[in-house]
């Protein structure tokens, strides 16, 4: 890797420093790697849990870099995480699936799935829905000519499956 090359990675891995410590990360930083190598072999520290790898370059190779901050977490219970960018293009992030749902499922605890519940769907003489209601609750319009019943999550998607049949 050529000169340029490595000033471009250490200004992004600086840049990701500082915005991690605007978002109040306060002590985050760029580790200082020679050949590669620390104790802290992460491009970026400061969010606990975490193992930052920053790439700045214009061809993506995220398996590559993804596996690399695997190895680099082998024996750490830290998440592995590529921050990375091409030229005039907004940062990403790339981790594994399995990581990121463990994260939003924190935030976001498995709530109960949503129930069928039956529809009655109204027709006019013409073959046109004229009214969804809930079966047992809503009322028949006048007009109406034949009704369909249908379990379904939502009103729209009753009508659908009704004109269907």
């Amino acid at each position: 890797m050529g000169k340029m090359s490595r000033e471009k990675g250490k200004r992004f891995e600086r840049e990701v420093a500082g915005i991690l410590r605007k978002r109040g990360f306060r002590s985050a930083r760029r580790t200082a790697q020679y050949c590669g190598k620390t104790e802290e072999s992460a491009d970026v520290v400061g969010i606990p849990g975490y193992h930052l790898e920053c790439k700045h370059q214009e061809k993506m190779q995220l398996y590559n870099w993804m596996d690399q901050a695997i190895r680099d977490t082998k024996d750490t219970d830290n998440i592995p995480v590529v921050i990375h960018r091409q030229n005039r293009k907004p940062a990403l992030v790339t981790m594994l699936l399995d990581d990121f749902l463990d994260l939003v499922q924190t935030d976001f605890p498995e709530s109960e799935e949503p129930k069928k519940r039956e529809w009655t769907v109204c027709f006019s003489e013409d073959g046109k829905v004229i009214a969804v209601v809930e079966a047992g609750i809503g009322t028949i319009p006048d007009g109406t000519a034949r009704t369909v019943n249908v379990m379904e999550y939502t009103a729209e998607r009753a009508a659908e499956l009704a004109t269907i049949n």
